[in-house]
């Protein structure tokens, strides 16, 4: 397991919280087609990770002090906001090309 804090119900709750961030961050980095009004769900991917972080700091112990997780969350929270946005900017383009 990636993470450990010597809780088997929590380390199953903190490890699959990460492995879905990882898993939503991949997913909104797909070059799925926008046009027509498919796949614009993707847009609303890194709020999905955003939220999934949130119930993984909850669920963090306030014993562990020393967070080298941090440093692969942030890094997939920060690709899966970028890849949003240039979604979102796709998306104005598109919009303002059909008009």
């Amino acid at each position: 397991m990636l993470i450990d804090v010597q809780d088997a119900g929590l380390n199953y709750v903190l490890n699959g919280c990460l492995l879905a961030i990882a898993a939503v961050t991949l997913a909104s980095l797909f070059p799925w087609r926008l046009a027509g009004g498919r796949n614009r769900w993707t847009v609303f991917l890194p709020w999905l990770a955003l939220a999934i972080y949130v119930g993984y700091e909850f669920a963090m112990p306030a014993r562990m002090n020393i967070r080298l997780d941090l440093l692969l969350v942030w890094p997939m929270l920060c690709v899966a906001f970028v890849a949003w946005a240039v979604r979102a900017l796709r998306i104005r383009w598109l919009r303002r090309n059909r008009a």
